[in-house]
């Protein structure tokens, strides 16, 4: 069941650019038809993902994604505004990403929260990572999970643990982690990334840069 505060919704930028950004949609629809192969079509974009910290004013778009969102949604957490917030102050880490092309902006369409966990030294644990199904296979996901390993890394973390739980409609993602070089723990269906000797690299066609406010 929905929260009182997600009963409630919000009206983000998002929800007010939507005919726009469909019609942007259709265009680049348009474009890899036309494409002789997706990496060509890719590159032509000039995507550009920008990432910065869950602030008061994201908190809105993050619970939403998290609330709506089925296809790549890794863990189903349908945390609200007020837990993201809490999970932030607590050491949490919490980043969002906008997409943007030569096409235009697709809005805030992804986010990740990983943290720190408490059993083991070292090790974190990947709470959430969503992302909308209007950008997905466009590179989007790893330039995010590469952002994330790297702040990770800058607090000292040595290790992240995640998994993938199944659900009706998001199966897509149920590759995610071993896609992107996560090890299996156990049996269990956990997965770990060693940040001591491995980074994460994103891909060619998509420029991440690190921005305060999204």
């Amino acid at each position: 069941a929905l929260t009182r505060e997600a009963s409630h919704a919000t009206l983000t930028d998002e929800d007010r650019r939507r005919v726009e950004m469909v019609t942007e949609d259709r265009e680049r629809s348009r474009l890899l038809s036309g494409s002789t192969n997706m990496e060509s079509f890719l590159a032509s974009l000039a995507q550009v993902a920008l990432v910065a910290h869950l602030t008061d004013a994201t908190a809105a778009r993050a619970a939403q994604l998290c609330q709506r969102t089925n296809q790549f949604n890794l863990t189903l957490h349908r945390h609200d505004a007020t837990a993201l917030r809490t999970f932030a102050a607590q050491g949490a880490v919490a980043l969002l990403m906008r997409a943007c092309d030569r096409l235009g902006d697709s809005g805030v369409v992804a986010f990740a929260l990983a943290k720190p966990d408490t059993t083991a030294h070292g090790a974190w644990q990947m709470d959430t990572f969503v992302m909308s199904c209007r950008v997905i296979a466009r590179g989007y996901e790893s330039a995010l999970l590469g952002e994330l390993i790297s702040e990770i890394r800058q607090r000292g973390g040595t290790r992240l643990r995640g998994r993938h739980v199944d659900g009706p409609r998001n199966s897509m993602c149920s590759d995610f982690l071993p896609r992107h070089s996560f090890r299996p723990l156990d049996e269990s269906g956990w997965y770990e990334f060693d940040l001591s000797d491995s980074s994460l690299t994103p891909p060619a066609y998509v420029q991440v840069s690190r921005v305060e406010n999204l």
